[in-house]
């Protein structure tokens, strides 16, 4: 699906509307109780794809998944990512509109935050099945797992692998001077890696 993106100046204003965005992607947090199960991993160098299907920046977070039993042998996975982001200078932006346009020598690194929830998914009731073997401590690249099969890794009758589609998803990525939101209802603003006085009509650039 086509959507229309938008390039907006980083103001106060602009700061405020990102922080409700940042979490309003992955709905709220599942709770941490009897019928949930929860963990944690850091996940470096990391790449991160844009909208033409390139990597355009390498990412750096600490990933907490959070997977909650709604109803015997039924699961809802949420998934939180806070960090930091690196641009890829010489790569393409992350927003397709910009065509060919990449990212500036010595781009400035940035923040990430967001994450994704997904979609009710079956394994054996009560947790029977569920293991965080294979799930601890830090990662590289996209080991130990992409995030679209990240939730096989961690019930061992769901075989290794087995996508889980998505009900919700939104990071948002920030530097000193621009934005970059991909968001399920839409993505937003881009990351150039220029600066202000550097930008000579960049629009996204305070």
């Amino acid at each position: 699906m086509i959507r229309t993106i938008r390039r907006v100046a980083l103001t106060g204003l602009t700061t405020a509307a990102l922080a409700a965005v940042a979490f309003a992607g992955p709905a709220s947090a599942a709770p941490n109780n009897s019928q949930s199960r929860v963990s944690t991993v850091n996940l470096l160098d990391r790449p991160d794809g844009g909208e033409d299907g390139n990597f355009w920046a390498t990412d750096r977070f600490l990933r907490k998944t959070t997977i909650t039993q709604v109803a015997p042998g039924q699961y809802v996975a949420v998934i939180e990512d806070t960090g930091k982001v690196d641009p890829t200078s010489g790569a393409l932006t992350p927003w397709s509109g910009d065509g060919s346009a990449v990212i500036a020598e010595g781009a400035p690194d940035g923040t990430v935050r967001g994450g994704f929830t997904t979609v009710q998914f079956t394994a054996a009731p009560n947790f029977a099945t569920y293991t965080e073997a294979g799930m601890r401590g830090t990662f590289y690249g996209v080991n130990p797992s992409t995030s679209g099969t990240w939730v096989s890794r961690f019930f061992t009758d769901i075989p290794d692998g087995t996508p889980t589609s998505f009900a919700s998803w939104s990071w948002v990525y920030e530097t000193s001077t621009e934005y970059w939101v991909n968001d399920t209802s839409g993505n937003s603003g881009n990351i150039t890696g220029l600066l202000p006085q550097n930008a000579q009509g960049n629009l996204n650039a305070s």
